[in-house]
């Protein structure tokens, strides 16, 4: 009797499979991956969460305290984690945006200009510069008119809030100017106009923070983010210190006064335009308000790390071993930036060429 060998025969497929029983393993297989995709996002969540939890930082919590460094090293792996989660989530956005920034500035994809036959011409109809263009300026048109006019302003609730001392002074002031009691509409009405008179005086007083912070160049350079690449951030607005000198006259001993520099520190907002790819969000989140975290990415030189040095809010020993330990740097380019490198460079030469 011959033996059959299986392995050199194999077993046919019945030709009369169910259509159903595929689709239905079709759809098991769907959900096997929906799940597995799932579990893996459960488990990274998980470890951030885990991550969080020795995070607690209070007012006791002291620099040079036992469990500082161990908060310290825990929020530097937390950012870390988040950094390149976000980073590795956010690679196919970073193409559509080489593609917009190349459409922009008049540069074939890599797959168009290869299929472009030699020897004929490789002109770029940057139709995509001129509408973006176009729109900056008519949407800086209307929202900053060049007349100066404001596109926002500043006015009182139906009902003012005010605390119950600056009530009482109110009515003292009242008292003193009109020698009676204030009734219970008159006080209403004080109150109303006194808010209107506080909210002219804040509303000039943020028109000049503003026209000091550059506001209306910094919104320009957001919504050109916006038109290129679809996206534009506005990061503020934030508070600085800054120095100042002024010149004072002091009185001196002939009558006649001296003249003396003071330096004085004070208080300003400011906003800044932050590029796209500086911003790292939480890319499981729908929308701004539902994300974990957002990290700024910021590339700095030796100078400005030795300045963070002198600040209360940075590990100075730290930031002075790792200067000795990288004299000359330890950064690496990312993939994008190789990208947008040849990028700026090719759309300069176009740019050249086209004058």
């Amino acid at each position: 009797m011959a033996e059959l060998d299986f392995f050199k025969y194999p077993i046919q497929p019945e030709q009369n499979s169910n259509p159903q029983d595929e689709q239905l393993a079709a759809t098991e297989a769907a959900i096997k991956d929906t799940v597995k995709k799932l579990e893996e996002e459960q488990a990274k969540k998980d470890k951030l969460d885990k991550l969080v939890a020795p995070l607690t930082v209070d007012s006791t919590t002291k620099e040079d305290g036992a469990n500082y460094k161990e908060y310290a090293d825990n929020l530097a792996i937390f950012v870390r984690d988040c950094f390149e989660a976000s980073e590795n989530s956010r690679k196919t956005i970073e193409d559509g945006w080489i593609k917009s920034l190349k459409q922009y500035k008049g540069i074939y994809q890599s797959d168009v200009a290869a299929r472009i036959v030699p020897n004929r011409s490789q002109a770029f109809v940057r139709i995509t510069r001129t509408k973006v263009k176009t729109v900056d300026s008519r949407l800086c048109d209307l929202l900053f008119p060049a007349n100066g006019e404001k596109n926002w302003s500043i006015t009182p609730t139906p009902i003012p809030d005010y605390s119950p001392q600056k009530k009482q002074m109110l009515i003292q002031m009242h008292a003193q100017e009109t020698g009676e009691e204030v009734t219970p509409e008159e006080f209403d009405v004080l109150l109303t106009d006194t808010a209107k008179k506080q909210s002219t005086k804040m509303a000039k007083r943020i028109e000049d923070q503003l026209s000091e912070m550059k506001y209306r160049e910094i919104m320009r350079e957001v919504i050109h983010s916006g038109n290129v690449y679809g996206t534009g951030f506005l990061k503020g607005p934030f508070v600085s210190i800054v120095e100042n000198k002024q010149y004072t006259k002091q009185p001196s001993d002939d009558g006649s006064g001296k003249w003396l520099l003071e330096n004085y520190d004070r208080i300003i907002p400011f906003a800044e335009n932050v590029r796209v790819w500086d911003i790292y969000p939480d890319m499981e989140a729908t929308t701004i308000n539902d994300c974990r975290y957002i990290i700024q990415r910021r590339k700095m030189n030796k100078h400005d790390l030795l300045c963070l040095s002198k600040r209360n809010d940075f590990s100075t020993d730290v930031i002075n071993n790792y200067v000795k330990m990288y004299p000359e740097g330890h950064y690496t380019k990312k993939a994008f930036e190789l990208d947008l490198q040849t990028t700026i460079v090719t759309g300069k030469q176009i740019g050249r060429a086209h004058v």
